[in-house]
């Protein structure tokens, strides 16, 4: 298995470049994931091995938007793809519905044990 990782690190200013409505203001939010500080840090439990691929130049909540997620997938002709992450109603939901339109054949599965968000409420209508 090829593990991916799509860190959300801003290099400036610490804003997501908004093309959508952002229903939790984490756009707006000045130094939030801004390169350096400790919330860009990988925890010691999925710290990065050196077959991992490590995906750079994220602008949005979609880990595909200024990566090259997408090339990635073609190249190695993944037909499944697992998703994690935070926020599940932000970064993993944007995530797992573009994977969905870009791949229509692409297997996506979140798993949900290595997710979280700040309620309780799931999206069904996806």
């Amino acid at each position: 298995a090829l593990v991916i990782h799509s860190p959300l690190v801003m290099k400036s200013s610490g804003r997501l470049n908004n093309e959508d409505w952002d229903p939790h203001a984490y756009g707006n939010m000045d130094g939030l994931f801004l390169e350096g500080t400790w919330n860009c840090k990988f925890a010691e439990e999925v710290m990065p091995q050196d077959a991992d691929v490590i995906l750079t130049n994220r602008t949005n909540f979609s880990a595909f938007k200024g990566t090259n997620l997408k090339d990635t997938i073609e190249a190695k002709g993944i037909k499944r793809l697992f998703v994690t992450g935070f926020l599940s109603n932000v970064c993993v939901q944007d995530t797992t519905i573009e994977a969905s339109e870009l791949f229509p054949d692409l297997k996506v599965y979140v798993l949900v044990d290595g997710c979280a968000a700040k309620s309780k409420q799931v999206r069904t209508d996806v």
